[in-house]
């Protein structure tokens, strides 16, 4: 039986969270039974008690509910749906779950922050941990920063990212936030995107201490290929002009493109 004090704190703490908690409190069980239930996993199909709090509550910042003590050690069933219940700390269920690896292919609660400035997504991102075809790239933390940004500061970004040009509420792109962390991939060439102050990819990622120098070097190898292809197009426009009037209308666009891309 919790004591009615305890009980007390428990309230406070979900109510100053404003935590949903419909259908997941309801049970008549105590807690000691469900948690035994768990351990033997012998819960009924229809079981509603994940927010059952523990009696005592522990030094870790507790109390911590059933679902809390279930995720922590990776003993949550299939089709768990109380990702949104907090513990005394202000832990979301699944905050709790992703320390111990990824969420389920069914988890799509990215959103969910608890009594954190990170949402799911962000501490997912930052420990490599969320799942193939992630895209809820634009969300954002308590400090502006998108998932994107997170995982690109992490170097987490996958392969095929391709969003680049997002920005955080400072203005600053992802592609800005990889060459500050220094995880700017080797293909990249979004050199040319500005930040909010008008800066290039290319201007921050050259002023980085350890890569500076590997930067400078695929810089310089974009700028030539970049070259090569606009002397490539002038040469074949030039084949099928006539007159010197069309020969230098030709040229702009070739210095045009080279001073686009030269990202100063």
């Amino acid at each position: 039986m919790i004591p009615k004090i305890q009980q007390a704190v428990i309230s406070r703490t979900q109510q100053k969270l404003r935590v949903d908690r419909a259908g997941c409190d309801v049970d008549e069980m105590s807690y000691e039974n469900a948690l035994q239930a768990v351990l033997d996993e012998n819960l009924p199909a229809d079981f509603a008690g994940w927010g059952l709090c523990e009696p005592r509550r522990p030094f870790d910042g507790g109390p911590h509910t059933l679902a809390h003590y279930a995720a922590k050690r990776g003993l949550l069933p299939d089709g768990f749906e109380c990702w949104g219940l907090v513990n005394g700390r202000g832990e979301t269920v699944a905050h709790v779950a992703l320390e111990r690896g990824p969420l389920p292919p069914s988890f799509d609660r990215w959103e969910l922050k608890g009594a954190f400035y990170e949402s799911v997504a962000h501490v997912a991102a930052k420990t490599g941990r969320l799942p193939k075809g992630f895209c809820l790239w634009e969300l954002m933390n308590d400090y502006g920063n998108t998932v994107a940004h997170s995982a690109a500061y992490a170097g987490r970004l996958p392969k095929d990212f391709d969003r680049w040009e997002l920005r955080a509420a400072d203005l600053s792109t992802v592609a800005h936030a990889a060459a500050f962390a220094g995880k700017l991939p080797e293909r990249f060439s979004a050199w040319h995107l500005r930040d909010g102050f008008g800066e290039t990819v290319a201007r921050l990622a050259l002023r980085h201490g350890r890569m500076g120098s590997e930067y400078a070097t695929r810089y310089a190898a974009y700028q030539a290929a970049r070259l090569a292809d606009a002397i490539e197009v002038e040469r074949r426009d030039k084949k099928g002009m006539v007159g010197k009037a069309s020969k230098a209308a030709c040229i702009s666009p070739c210095k045009s493109a080279i001073a686009r891309d030269s990202g100063f």
